[in-house]
């Protein structure tokens, strides 16, 4: 999933129904741009269930300026995408 500002609600949404099923081994990813970090929703939840392996989410601040930021600034690219995004066959390159 890729998605910016209030697109997130819901990319959110279909996490959360797949993560809270057990059931359910879909593999998730996220890359979730904003233009700060004040406006990135559902973050703390996100992080959570990357910390728990049931989603990997790479946040993107358009407007960045805290020390040792180790994700992404500026806009979302082909460069983010092709290294965090599974390629069709499941597997990530």
């Amino acid at each position: 999933m890729i998605c910016g500002g209030t697109g997130i609600v819901p990319m959110f949404q279909l996490s959360q129904q797949i993560i809270s099923n057990y059931n359910d081994k879909t593999a998730l990813s996220l890359i979730y741009a904003t233009k700060t970090l004040e406006e990135m929703a559902f973050v703390e939840d996100l992080a959570k269930y990357d910390a728990k392996g049931k989603l990997n989410f790479y946040p993107v601040i358009e407007n960045i300026d805290i020390k040792n930021w180790k994700f992404g600034s500026g806009f979302i690219n082909e460069e983010m995408i092709e290294s965090l995004m599974p390629v069709p066959n499941g597997k990530f390159n």
